[in-house]
């Protein structure tokens, strides 16, 4: 059964094998049920700054395992977690963070200096919560975590409620908040996982920022929803790319084609590692070149399945088109083209909205 609430996205895992591990970064393997209390320990936590439902917590992070736990623990409070696109300037992520009305930022150890200087700028922040050294001004991540129980009431959500505000690039004006809604985004969840046929085999490695669509739906929701496990990288080296694959088995890539073409001119490291444990790969944000894809199968023997969005928000409405938006997001479609000499050729589009009359067991919705 689904869950109704995405920060409880990995529900069933959680009741099946919670020793299961969920994360890996570096030498730090996080299980389903050690997830879970540090997801309920920071949502504990922010309940006591005064965190309610409705608010937002801005998340200004690298790629760090703590993203994941941050991001997961304002919905269960029904509050509604503002991933930062920290690629943006300073001045831009000021004005995100002013147009979301955040009251929370919180920043891992890397952001710690741009989170500050942020939360200076801002004093709509009523809390700014950090992790690494004390300072001033700010609550410690960890200490926080460490002081608030890991057991949490449940509260009923309705699928209409948001749970997640990213916003647009900015590239044709200012960004713009998305406003995204529980039971879309589960439902989004499964799509994927039912296309992908993830199960708990699955290992996806990350190397793209956790911020974006390319790394949540391309491999966080549907893995964790599927029971599967993520690997998460501070960020892109081929070399490290290829050294995780083989130190993890990573079953699973998911990219853009720069990103595969500079692994694979990688020759030597290629050749020293394991990396037979690849059942296959994704690709964005742009079309895979024939000869892209015919090293990819000859190194890795595996295919790329191709996924690209004909809009940036994606779905839902923003937030100038005021509060009826947000109760019905609208649906847009990506849609993604499987090649390959194993899998026929093939378009399906996943929607980011839920469709209660949709038949049972559908696993795309065609167009």
């Amino acid at each position: 059964m689904l869950p109704d609430n995405l920060g409880y996205l990995f529900d069933v895992a959680l009741r099946l094998a919670p020793a299961s591990p969920a994360l890996f970064q570096d030498d730090l393997t996080l299980s389903y049920g050690e997830l879970d209390a540090r997801c309920n320990r920071m949502a504990n936590a922010l309940r006591d700054l005064g965190v309610a439902a409705g608010d937002r917590v801005a998340l200004m992070f690298s790629n760090d395992v703590r993203f994941l736990e941050s991001l997961f623990a304002p919905m269960r409070l029904g509050a509604v977690s503002v991933p930062l696109n920290t690629r943006m300037g300073d001045d831009m992520l000021r004005y995100v963070v002013e147009d979301a009305e955040a009251t929370v930022l919180i920043a891992n150890a890397a952001m710690a200096e741009r989170a500050a200087a942020l939360a200076a700028a801002l004093p709509t922040l009523k809390h700014v919560i950090v992790d690494g050294p004390p300072r001033e001004g700010t609550h410690a991540y960890e200490a926080l975590l460490a002081a608030a129980s890991p057991a949490l009431a449940r509260r009923p959500t309705d699928p209409d409620e948001i749970c997640m505000q990213p916003y647009t690039s900015g590239s044709t004006g200012k960004p713009k908040g998305v406003l995204l809604a529980h039971g879309g985004q589960v439902w989004n969840a499964d799509i994927l996982r039912k296309a992908m046929m993830f199960d708990d085999t699955e290992r996806a490695l990350i190397a793209v920022p956790l911020f974006h669509k390319n790394a949540m739906a391309g491999a966080v929701k549907p893995l964790l929803l599927a029971g599967g496990s993520l690997v998460i990288l501070p960020g892109f080296d081929a070399r490290e790319v290829i050294r995780a694959i083989a130190r993890y088995k990573v079953t699973y890539l998911t990219g853009v084609p720069a990103m595969y073409k500079l692994v694979l001119a990688e020759r030597e490291a290629l050749a020293r590692h394991d990396l037979s444990s690849i059942r296959f790969a994704m690709c964005g944000s742009a079309e895979v070149p024939d000869e892209l894809l015919t090293e990819f199968r000859r190194v890795f023997k595996a295919d790329i399945a191709e996924g690209r969005s004909p809009s940036p928000t994606r779905a839902g409405g923003s937030r100038s088109a005021g509060a009826a938006a947000a109760s019905s997001p609208a649906a847009t479609c990506g849609s993604w083209t499987t090649r390959g000499a194993t899998w026929p050729r093939m378009r399906w589009a996943s929607c980011s909205r839920a469709i209660p009359a949709w038949p049972r067991g559908t696993g795309s919705c065609r167009r």
